[in-house]
């Protein structure tokens, strides 16, 4: 075998050294050169840098006889990926402060090598835009959701509850459900009474996938209503609705609290949180409740009472003799969507729904 000298192995090694300085200052990316050293360990390659930052440039490139400044960004992006994958598929920011500290450089951000892993290993949600449309009447978009099933059975026998969003004015209907397959059927009804009481057309639904609310696509279809979807598993595209959800159960269940009441008792404490909660002001409507936007009058303040506190409605109509109570002491349950009235619950578990009812609102008698 012949034997090559150290000498010359040396030369070559700066001779390939300086070709590699040529060539990247004809691409105006400037690489580290090594300083030269004795003892070279290989004939066909060579360091692009050995001395500095723990042999940052130990990547191997072969020398192409070309010499054209395609190979030398070729050599770049292929130290980029290298090091990127050296450093644990670090941001571009990060792993360019890095080869900063160790005198290197990096192609820009716009021609580096597209990176699959990172996707695979690191993807998540991407920021959503905030909805800039703006809506000039009711019922142009009804936004609706079901909520359920309840983790106790309600007073009613109820374990869902449908609520419906108008998108202009805010103003929230809900409906306690047994089934949630009468979510359908409880639209329709909604539908025909909102149409008819507005003397409007209901434009557009948006709800989520779920199974509830396919039977609506083929129902509002031939209306010509058209029916928009959220995108599987990302319900803040109906956020409206779900941010209505957490108000309603938030208030509904201070108001149990409040009262003592027990937690069946969830859907009147939802149905008057709602009614509340659209007769309350809000920022995102100037100061305007929904009732006012919708019905362009001021709600009426001085009907309210405080729920569950103590009531006493005029019960003789339902006594058996003329010698019984006139009253009873019951808790108010609410207000009847029917009548212009009070729901007052006794202690048998029977509601009288009365309008000739006297409060006693700093006792709450459960």
């Amino acid at each position: 075998m012949m034997m090559v000298s150290t000498s010359f192995i040396s030369h070559l090694c700066l001779l390939c050294q300086e070709l590699l300085v040529s060539r990247t200052a004809s691409s105006s990316s400037v690489i580290s050169s090594a300083h030269h050293s004795n003892n070279c360990s290989s004939h066909s390659s060579f360091p692009l840098s050995r001395s500095q930052c723990n042999n940052v440039g130990s990547v191997h490139t072969p020398i192409s006889s070309s010499g054209s400044s395609n190979n030398t960004s070729t050599d770049l992006l292929s130290l980029y990926k290298v090091w990127h994958n050296r450093m644990g598929h670090p941001h571009h920011e990060v792993l360019r402060s890095v080869m900063k500290l160790c005198n290197q450089q990096l192609p820009n951000k716009s021609v580096t090598d597209f990176c699959s892993a990172c996707c695979l290993g690191k993807s998540h949600r991407l920021p959503s835009i905030s909805s800039t449309t703006s809506y000039n009447k009711p019922l142009e978009l009804i936004f609706c959701d079901l909520c359920g099933p309840a983790s106790v059975e309600s007073h009613g026998g109820y374990s869902y509850f449908l609520t419906c969003v108008d998108a202009y004015s805010r103003y929230t209907w809900i409906f306690p459900l047994k089934l949630k397959s009468h979510t359908l059927s409880t639209f329709q009804n909604f539908k025909t009474m909102v149409e008819l009481q507005n003397n409007l057309p209901i434009k557009s639904i948006q709800t989520d996938g779920g199974g509830e609310f396919r039977p609506f696509t083929q129902f509002l279809t031939n209306l010509g209503i058209t029916h928009r979807l959220t995108c599987p598993h990302t319900h803040h595209q109906n956020g409206s609705v779900e941010r209505k959800h957490r108000h309603i159960v938030e208030t509904g269940l201070t108001l149990l609290a409040n009262a003592k009441l027990p937690l069946y008792y969830w859907d009147h404490a939802f149905l008057i949180a709602t009614y509340l909660i659209n007769r309350l002001p809000s920022p995102t409507l100037h100061n305007k409740s929904p009732f006012f936007i919708l019905h362009l009058q001021i709600p009426d303040y001085k009907f309210l009472k405080s729920f569950g506190c103590s009531c006493f409605p005029f019960t003789r109509p339902y006594n058996n003799h003329k010698l019984e109570l006139r009253s009873k002491e019951c808790v108010f349950l609410g207000y009847s969507p029917s009548h212009k009235g009070y729901k007052c619950l006794d202690p048998t578990g029977r509601i009288f729904i009365s309008k000739d009812v006297i409060f006693n609102e700093y006792k709450f008698p459960y």
